[in-house]
């Protein structure tokens, strides 16, 4: 799987389909304009999974991490890298999530891979209710009169 690494989000421009659970993964970065120069800087790969445990990698000089077999089961994972100087965390990149199911019980070492672009669409829905009802709110506000005329 591979991920560019665009502003402050991430985006899945590869994806495997299948995941042999019993082998790692790797999952690739690139970044726009090229990787950032670190000087006293690391950076990490946040993985978290649908129960909220979170797994740190750090990401190598190659721009991949490598996901052990033990950390690939099913469910819903969360994707951040974080640019970290010194103690403080100084950029973000959230990327898209991607999702691990069981391909069918016949085949039971594959997990099927896809990107949740249910849950991005629903996201993009969710903002533009959020904006609607602002807009509806300063509309109201714009429109009130305290003497009740």
């Amino acid at each position: 799987m591979k991920y560019l690494l665009k502003d402050y989000r991430g985006y899945i421009i590869e994806r495997t389909a299948f995941i042999d659970v019993r082998k790692d993964v790797i999952i690739e970065f690139e970044f726009e304009g090229g990787r950032p120069v670190l000087n006293e800087q690391v950076i990490f790969v946040l993985i978290t999974d649908a129960n909220g445990v979170e797994r740190k990698h750090e990401l190598g000089v190659d721009n991949k991490v490598n996901l052990g077999k033990d950390e690939l089961f099913e469910g819903l994972f969360a994707v951040t890298v974080v640019l970290v100087t010194g103690s403080q965390a100084t950029r973000f990149w959230r990327c898209e999530p991607f999702c691990l199911s069981k391909l069918t019980s016949a085949i039971t070492p594959l997990l099927d891979v896809s990107e949740m672009i249910e849950a991005t669409e629903e996201i993009k829905e969710l903002r533009q209710i959020v904006a609607d009802l602002t807009d509806r709110v300063e509309q109201l506000e714009n429109n009130y009169d305290p003497r009740n005329i």
